[in-house]
Formats: C-alpha cells, sequence, structure tokens
C-alpha cells in the first residue's frame, strides 16, 4: 500500500494556539468580572432595600441608615460601601447606597450606587 500524505488544511500550529488561548482566558476573566459586578450590585441593592423597608416601616432615619450597613457588612467582600444616605418624604423613603464592588483586577475595583424607593406604610381608618 502506498502512504498517503497528509492534509495540512484545518490542522492549527502553534502560532495559532498562542493567539486562541490569551483571547480564550480574556473572555473567560471579562465574564467573570461581569459576574462579580452584579454580584456586588445586588449585595448593596439588598441593603438598600431593608433599609428601606425598616425607613417605610416607621423607623428613624439613623435606622434606616444603620440597617443598611449592617446588612452590607454581611454580604462580606461583596461591596465595600462609602456612603448610605436616606431621605423620607410624607409618601415614600428613599435610600441610596454607593461603594465599590469586587475586581479580579488588583487595585480596581467597579463603583456600585443603587437606589431602591418605598412607599411609606400606612394606617388608613
Amino acid at each position: 500500500m502506498a502512504a498517503r500524505r497528509r492534509d495540512e488544511r484545518g490542522d492549527v500550529t502553534n502560532i495559532e494556539w498562542t493567539i486562541y488561548i490569551p483571547l480564550a482566558i480574556l473572555i473567560v476573566c471579562c465574564i467573570l468580572q461581569v459576574g462579580l459586578f452584579f454580584y456586588g450590585r445586588t449585595a448593596a441593592l439588598a441593603a438598600a432595600n431593608d433599609g428601606a423597608a425598616a425607613a417605610a416601616a416607621g423607623s428613624s432615619i439613623s435606622a434606616c441608615e444603620q440597617t443598611a450597613m449592617e446588612t452590607a457588612k454581611l454580604a462580606g467582600k461583596a461591596i465595600s460601601v462609602s456612603e448610605v444616605s436616606c431621605r423620607a418624604s410624607e409618601t415614600e423613603v428613599q435610600v441610596t447606597l454607593k461603594g465599590k464592588g469586587p475586581s479580579l483586577i488588583p487595585g480596581w475595583k467597579p463603583e456600585i450606587s443603587v437606589t431602591v424607593r418605598k412607599p411609606i406604610d400606612r394606617i388608613i381608618e
């Protein structure tokens, strides 16, 4: 039998792998970073929501801020809170939470800011 010569079309060379592998790693890291950002944002949203719920139930503004900070601390490294502000009007409560989220890149932390509004609970007679 005659030896067949192998067709080289379709083979991946080492040079192509040196392009594909770093590109694949970069894409995976970007996907992970987006996931970490939304993880931090969800933790911030939960903390702001707890603070707004406390204020809407009749607690003071300082209790609103304290509840939001305590909930954010329970999230661990998901968010490092820099500012919590609670404002109340006659009909609703607004809580704004600002902080920094987790990151894969050393020295860079994405800024996270969420605002939650809730109506104030009232008993109507």
